[in-house]
């Protein structure tokens, strides 16, 4: 959040000098330079009222000699040039509706203005000079003073409004983002009151979703709770009774109809303990404990009737780390299984032991899978063979029941292929 602050604060001063630096370009810098023409403009009509009534008066031999004799109130030059010598640049004017004349500015930024003079036929040339009443240069900076100067105190009060405003903002921003990283929907999150006096309504707004959250969490989770509860009994029953017509049935037929629905009951089985062992994860309700993942692989590998084709490497010291057992049994069990149910052979399963991580990489033939059906393989209820039975295919929660475990133990699992004809999946869990 304070970097955040940073680049707020940072971005609305540079937006703000951009604009000042606009303003300069485009507002000052030419009000300077129109205020010296209009200045010079004024000074030389002033000195033509002066001068033409001296020359008016004085033989016209004798004008050249009057003007290079005559003392300028603002050091300007003046001199006598012909009609036909006025340039066509020059632009006429008029100072205060009764004096006209005409102005030139070069490239260079020097000033001449030109007056009819006394003779018809001759103009008074002015010309730029230094004026001995008032240097320009001393006038630079009063001017500069009284155009900027209101000008840097007003932005210097919008960046400190700004910054204060910034840092009101950023206390409970800050209480609001520390609030949203801890939430899980599993508890009430509150923002401190105290620092959510600047954005009251986000405050009652964040109490109202998370009380909302939290209760259609809460009921999600009793509800997941009370299913598989509420399964149990009715396929215990039917469990029962179909044991029981096993029992007394010998008809061949009879005993076909009864292994489908024994097979259907127990997938009513395997989606019960799935959906407990979700609900169990949603509540956090964990019981860690020392796992000895050697012993762990093998009981699970002795527990299929041909587990003489399932190649388990192990290593030898005894790999343990802090996990609920259960949880991590019916993990790798439902990788063990997937692996076994479409190879039934030339399953590899290889333990690896390092100074801080576990790895167990469980790997089988297989034929090629497209890259984009691998990345849906831990969702839950994905069949990569859609025309698979539910029988010859599964229920689809395996993998997404193991990859939830892994990432609850704080583990990783990745599915990929190595070669073209082997799949191989791989779970690293912290020790």
């Amino acid at each position: 959040m304070r970097r955040l602050f940073i680049k707020a604060y940072l971005g609305i001063c540079l937006i703000m000098a951009l604009g000042i630096a606009a303003i300069l370009t485009i507002v000052v810098v030419p009000q300077f330079a129109d205020f010296s023409r209009i200045e010079f403009r004024q000074e030389s009509a002033f000195e033509y009222q002066v001068v033409r009534p001296k020359l008016a008066a004085a033989p016209v031999d004798e004008w050249p000699e009057l003007l290079a004799a005559y003392h300028s109130y603002f050091e300007l030059s003046a001199e006598l040039i012909k009609a036909s010598e006025l340039p066509e640049e020059s632009e006429p004017f008029t100072i205060e509706e009764t004096i006209t004349g005409f102005f030139m500015a070069t490239d260079d930024e020097d000033f001449y203005t030109f007056y009819p003079s006394p003779q018809e036929g001759q103009f008074i040339r002015f010309k730029e000079g230094e004026s001995e009443w008032v240097d320009p240069s001393d006038l630079e900076g009063p001017l500069l003073f009284l155009l900027i100067g209101p000008l840097v105190v007003v932005l210097l009060t919008m960046f400190l409004g700004i910054a204060y405003l910034l840092y009101r903002l950023n206390k409970p921003l800050s209480a609001l983002e520390v609030a949203l990283s801890e939430f899980t929907g599993l508890q009430q999150t509150q923002l401190p009151r105290e620092a959510m006096k600047a954005l009251p309504n986000i405050s009652e707004a964040f109490h109202s979703m998370a009380e909302q959250i939290q209760r259609l969490v809460s009921e999600q989770q009793v509800i997941i709770a009370a299913i598989p509860h509420e399964l149990r009994t009715p396929v215990a029953r039917i469990r029962f009774a179909l044991d029981l017509l096993a029992a007394k049935a010998n008809e061949p037929s009879l005993q076909v109809g009864l292994g489908r629905l024994d097979q259907y009951v127990q997938q009513l089985e395997d989606i019960t303990e799935a959906v407990l062992a979700f609900s169990r994860i949603e509540r956090d309700e964990l019981y860690l404990e020392p796992v000895n993942l050697n012993g762990l692989l093998t009981h699970l590998c002795q527990s299929y009737d041909n587990a003489n084709l399932i190649n388990l490497e192990l290593p030898a010291e005894p790999a343990v780390l802090m996990a609920d057992k259960a949880l991590l049994t019916l993990a790798l069990d439902n990788l063990v299984a997937n692996a076994h149910h479409y190879t039934k052979a030339d399953v590899k399963i290889t333990l690896c032991r390092s100074a801080d991580s576990v790895a167990v990489t469980i790997e089988n033939p297989c034929d090629a899978i497209p890259a984009e059906v691998i990345a849906q393989l831990f969702t839950p209820f994905y069949r990569a063979d859609k025309s698979r039975s539910r029988n010859s295919g599964g229920l689809g929660i395996g993998l997404a029941l193991a990859k939830r475990v892994v990432d609850t133990l704080g583990g990783s699992i990745v599915a990929e292929q190595p070669s073209p004809d082997r799949f191989s999946v791989r779970v690293a869990i912290k020790v």
